[in-house]
């Protein structure tokens, strides 16, 4: 099998053959999950090589939902619940089959019918969470506490609190712009999206005190873009500016194009045969054209993993001549 994408070798590294409904790298950058009709199997990123299998009985994938980790990979099919750490392998348990499920912080959270949240476990357990109020929405979870949202006002709650309560987190106004909402945040910072008519700034706020550490202009279109992050949230991204973690810094999109796909260690916006890439460490942007009915899944120092029609396939960068 080979493939013609500029930049790229011909020959894949390697090529699991079949079709995949879903593909997924975990938050080390490892491993990499594939979701087909089946079974949910665990390969290494650098072999291609089979490290764990799951097999599933035959039955609608749209019924399947899948998010990495910091541990690994959590697999929802119904309700039935499946949970892959690199320590204990795969573990199984039961979920309500109308939940749905998020992964947020490297932490996947099942969402009730009636909005009430869980933690999943490595056993393939849940541990449920308290709101803080009767509205709240939860942002993310960092290892110690839970990030919460109601009427625009932030709440911060330490993991397994039995009761409602937390710290209130005011977030110092963006001049005279108006909080529209909280967009994410993380272990160090909360990112609120401002407006003041048609225009609109999002800021990082310290998660502590709530103060401004940087802000920037973005430009909203018809359709607004998720919150994305990279492994290991070391990067996110929000409509055309991408953040580093550590810094709460905020930096525009070089092309100015929204990030729209999370990818690994970078971000992706993609047509039919079309990907534009974003390198957050460098903001280096990339575009390449890609085989038709191809999705860009990955982006690592090793090269991009592609989820096409014949199979999943990893590419790696074509190495320069140098002149003697």
């Amino acid at each position: 099998m080979t493939v013609d994408v500029e930049g790229y070798d011909a020959t894949p590294a390697w090529a699991i053959a079949g079709e995949a409904t879903q593909v997924i790298a975990s938050d080390t950058g490892d491993v990499l999950l594939l979701v087909t009709p089946n079974d949910a199997t665990v390969y290494y990123v650098e072999t291609g090589d089979m490290r764990d299998r799951y097999a599933m009985s035959p039955g609608d994938t749209a019924q399947v939902a899948a998010v990495a980790t910091s541990t690994g990979f959590v697999v929802k099919r119904h309700d039935t619940l499946s949970v892959w750490s690199d320590d204990i392998g795969w573990r199984h348990g039961d979920i309500d089959a109308k939940a749905t499920l998020l992964s947020r912080g490297g932490i996947a959270v099942a969402v009730s019918p009636e909005k009430e949240y869980s933690l999943v476990k490595d056993d393939a357990t849940l541990t449920s969470v308290t709101r803080p109020g009767n509205d709240a929405t939860l942002i993310t979870v960092t290892p110690t506490h839970v990030v919460w949202e109601e009427k625009r006002r932030v709440t911060v709650t330490a993991r397994g609190d039995a009761a409602p309560g937390g710290r209130d987190v005011p977030l110092a106004s963006d001049s005279d712009m108006k909080l529209d909402r909280v967009v994410g945040a993380d272990e160090k910072h909360v990112y609120g999206l401002w407006r003041q008519g048609d225009t609109a700034s999002l800021s990082s706020h310290d998660i502590t005190t709530g103060d401004l550490v940087d802000s920037s202009p973005v430009t909203l279109g018809d359709d607004e873009h998720p919150f994305l992050s990279t492994h290991g949230e070391t990067f996110h991204a929000y409509e055309n500016v991408t953040i580093d973690a550590l810094a709460g810094a905020i930096t525009p999109v070089p092309n100015g194009q929204p990030m729209t796909i999370a990818a690994g260690e970078g971000f992706v916006t993609a047509t039919e045969t079309r990907a534009t890439i974003l390198h957050p460490k460098k903001q280096i942007v990339e575009t390449i054209t890609i085989p038709k009915g191809a999705a860009v899944t990955t982006i690592s120092n090793r090269g991009l993993i592609l989820n096409t029609p014949e199979g999943v396939i990893a590419l790696t960068p074509t190495q320069k001549e140098t002149k003697k």
